[in-house]
């Protein structure tokens, strides 16, 4: 709690010289931050009033990444609250603002390290309030979405080369786009004062040219089909992907969910008896922090071939696949998507309290 109270001292002191030299975007973000270390000590009331101002405040600046990032605070803090509903309202417009950022081509920045911040919170919370009203499939859809963003940021780290794919024209439309965007931001960080009709018109017009390029790239992607997938930009998961993925399938799908302080895993398979998608979801009974030891150790101990690893081998079956046993018998081929620290788990040499290794019971991959 000392340390707590010694950021809440930091973060009020920052505030009163970010007041008095006017500096509105600093101002923003140290509204933010102590919500979070309230949300961090339970100080539940405390921390929705100061995200819900810091939005507010964000919002009215232009500062998107700060409107996110605090929306995704308050959101968190309403499901701490037990506000399933307005959480989940809250979570959605969230996701919806960082997936917006994500697509901004230029603009106000803060900084990278901020914008990394909770990058994930909103979609995992989604996944857990989800789960609790028994909506196993928008769970698992969000569960997704979050795996998809991770690796459009990686795809999007590595650009293709769009020179040697785009025609004359398209390259000399692209580059217009993007110039009229650049040049509106110029405007906006010249303008001497923060509210003023002027200002907001000019918000406006980089509103409307991101908007213009929006739909140029949308068109690109169209007649492109390629770059589509080589950006990372690929489909959500839909209800008609769930039902195809098991229609003719005699294979379940282990997904894993690592959260801040939950692991969650879905499982899907198809009913014998109907035919249809069978879709359960099981919380992991231990927090991330202490599995990963456990998982790394594991590892450690396959790679130098100790002799005492058949004991962390049985308690990883009994938290990772032993809560879906029953629902995986009868199925000779289990895939596995693993998450975060999970892919270093050797899924094939957990051992059942029997003593046979997974890889004996299900072929897997």
């Amino acid at each position: 709690m000392q340390d707590f109270a010694g950021a809440l001292k930091t973060f009020s002191d920052a505030l009163v010289i970010a007041r008095d030299q006017k500096n509105r975007t600093r101002e923003t973000e140290l509204l933010w931050r102590p919500a979070e270390t309230y949300h961090e000590m339970g100080s539940y009331a405390e921390a929705a009033s100061l995200a819900e101002n810091s939005s507010l405040m964000a919002r009215a600046a232009r500062l998107r990444k700060i409107d996110y990032l605090a929306t995704a605070t308050l959101g968190q803090v309403q499901a701490a609250q037990g506000k399933l509903d307005e959480a989940h309202q809250t979570l959605i417009e969230a996701v919806a603002k960082l997936e917006a950022l994500r697509d901004q081509v230029a603009g106000q920045e803060t900084s990278a390290q901020l914008f990394l911040e909770n990058k994930l919170g909103p979609y995992h919370g989604l996944v857990e309030i989800l789960i609790k009203q028994n909506r196993p499939v928008e769970a698992l859809r969000y569960a997704e979405r979050a795996k998809g963003r991770v690796l459009l940021d990686v795809m999007s780290s590595v650009r293709p080369d769009l020179s040697t794919v785009l025609a004359a024209s398209e390259k000399e439309e692209r580059q217009r786009l993007n110039l009229r965007i650049s040049e509106i931001n110029d405007r906006i960080k010249r303008h001497g004062t923060t509210n003023s009709e002027s200002l907001n018109s000019l918000y406006a017009e980089l509103d409307k040219a991101r908007l213009e390029y929006q739909a140029f790239q949308d068109g690109v992607y169209v007649k492109h089909p390629s770059l589509r997938m080589r950006s990372g930009r690929t489909a959500a998961l839909s209800y008609h992907d769930v039902n195809e993925l098991v229609r003719e399938s005699s294979t379940a799908y282990l997904e894993y969910v690592v959260a801040k302080e939950r692991i969650f895993l879905f499982v899907l398979n198809k009913d014998k008896s109907t035919s249809a998608p069978e879709l359960e979801t099981y919380a992991i009974g231990i927090q991330p922090a202490q599995l990963v030891r456990k998982v790394n150790q594991f590892h450690d101990r396959l790679a130098n071939r100790h002799p005492d690893y058949a004991g962390l081998a049985r308690e990883l079956f009994s938290l990772l696949i032993e809560p879906a046993e029953q629902q995986l018998r009868g199925f000779e081929t289990i895939c596995i998507v693993p998450d975060r620290f999970l892919w270093n788990v050797p899924f094939q040499a957990l051992m059942t309290a029997g003593n046979r290794f997974l890889i004996e019971d299900h072929a897997i991959y």
